[in-house]
């Protein structure tokens, strides 16, 4: 779930009530093998907004490199592992990515020496095959993404999880059991 600090759009800004907008995980990237967001060293999300909606975000945060156009094919989610599921549409659509961790401190400063990891988020687009990048800016910290988890019952070494199977094939084993042998 992304919740009010995290999320693009005008519904969200400026608003002191908490809002919640649920992030599909076929466009949420981490790392799998963490216990939470918090330990993780980055997320990324990938975002489908029209072009319209593009350019106002631009607007409104002062992104860069925002002369980008925008595709009629929209994959529902991201296509990189399967080409399938793409979308088509008569209106213009753009994919951002938005990484929120760690990156080098010279990606600020330009200084190949300074390696220091810092706490970032970077605003880019790949629509078209081509990689825009539209902000890079520090943050506080690198705990807090603006995500929050919703897992079913926590595993460790498993940010997904226990999954509805794992906890239904024991109770399904012991009726098989009770069944078979009465």
């Amino acid at each position: 779930m992304e919740t009010s600090d995290n999320a693009l759009g005008g519904a969200y800004a400026g608003d002191d009530k908490i809002k919640i907008k649920l992030v599909d995980l076929l466009n949420f990237y981490i790392d799998p093998t963490v216990d939470s967001i918090a330990q993780a060293e980055s997320v990324i999300e990938r975002i489908v907004i029209t072009i319209t909606d593009f350019h106002q975000l631009a607007k409104d945060n002062g992104w860069q490199n925002t002369d980008i156009e925008g595709k009629r094919q929209v994959a529902r989610y991201d296509t990189t592992s399967n080409p399938g599921y793409i979308t088509n549409s008569d209106i213009f659509y753009v994919e951002i990515y938005r990484r929120r961790g760690l990156a080098p401190e010279y990606l600020f400063t330009g200084n190949p020496q300074d390696t220091k990891l810092i706490a970032t988020e970077i605003i880019c687009s790949g629509t078209g095959g081509n990689w825009m990048f539209h902000n890079i800016s520090k943050r506080k910290d690198n705990r807090k993404k603006g995500y929050e988890e919703a897992q079913l019952n926590r595993v460790h070494g498993r940010w997904y999880g226990e999954g509805i199977a794992e906890r239904l094939i024991q109770k399904q084993t012991t009726l098989m059991l009770f069944l078979t042998f009465g």
